[in-house]
């Protein structure tokens, strides 16, 4: 152990190449003494000598199978070092960890990290392992679920929140992507119920949510059901001046004039200054 502790010692000052030269040197003395061997894997991968750093964490997870912290640079090194199927063996190993709850927090991190760089696959990929981890980890079925919907895996994002409102029925973001899925698959039988469970939890949101898919049914033609949403959207909001203004196109397209007057005419008085209202006083003037 005195090699060992030298190494320490040095590793203490950051000497980093006599504590490599001292931690070999317990490695070669007692090749079953596994601290030694963490250690030289942790000084090779922090300078990215990584196809080393895998042959001594292998030595030392031979000596300790079930050490935490081994498991934990193991990953992170099969993970540098893009071997699927030893990665697959540290998660699996880890799994039966107390541990895992924690390293399924650090992978859900970097999913976070990924989703705000809008690498939506990589996203996708660490929260799926960190729910391999930890599956009530509910924080990762709720970025999973957002990004299958980003990637339209709509399915994928349909089965997931479907996880994610068992393990939380309240879940916003279960409710609110179960409403957009419905809605971009155009299952119009599932959308009233999924509108109404989403707008329990966020009825402010939800209405946005509905208005845009108003705004986008009048611009591709579907203004019957366009009408229907914004007729929805103004009996619980009723001061929505954007509301007032797309039914009010809606009226004009159908030559229902006095209503597109009355509702363009309302969205003036509640929104004098927005960007369309030069344009909603141009129709009026044929109205």
């Amino acid at each position: 152990m005195l090699a060992f502790n030298a190494g320490v010692k040095a590793l203490q000052i950051e000497d980093r190449d006599t504590a490599k030269t001292k931690f070999r040197e317990a490695a070669d003395l007692d090749p079953t003494l596994g601290p030694p061997h963490l250690a030289l894997a942790d000084i090779y991968f922090g300078t990215g000598a990584v196809a080393e750093a895998a042959v001594e964490i292998e030595a030392f997870l031979a000596t300790a199978p079930d050490d935490p912290q081994g498991l934990r640079l193991a990953y992170r090194i099969y993970q540098q070092l893009g071997d699927p199927q030893k990665l697959a063996l540290a998660l699996e190993a880890v799994r039966n960890t107390d541990f895992a709850k924690t390293l399924a927090v650090e992978i859900y991190n970097e999913g976070a990290v990924a989703t705000q760089a809008r690498d939506y696959e990589r996203a996708a990929e660490r929260f799926t392992a960190a729910l391999g981890l930890d599956p009530a980890l509910q924080p990762a079925y709720e970025g999973l679920v957002q990004v299958q919907y980003h990637l339209e895996r709509y399915q994928e994002a349909l089965t997931t929140a479907a996880k994610l409102l068992e393990l939380d029925p309240s879940s916003l973001q279960g409710r609110r992507v179960r409403y957009l899925v419905y809605d971009a698959l155009d299952l119009q039988e599932k959308l009233p119920d999924a509108l109404a469970a989403y707008q329990e939890v966020d009825p402010e949101a939800a209405v946005e949510v509905l208005y845009q898919r108003a705004e986008i049914d009048f611009r591709t033609g579907e203004s019957a059901r366009a009408k229907a949403a914004l007729l929805e959207i103004l009996k619980q909001k009723p001061d929505m001046a954007r509301a007032h203004y797309t039914l009010g196109l809606v009226y004009a397209s159908e030559s229902a004039n006095a209503e597109a007057r009355k509702h363009l005419e309302r969205f003036l008085a509640l929104a004098p200054d927005d960007p369309d209202a030069a344009d909603a006083r141009d129709i009026l003037k044929y109205l």
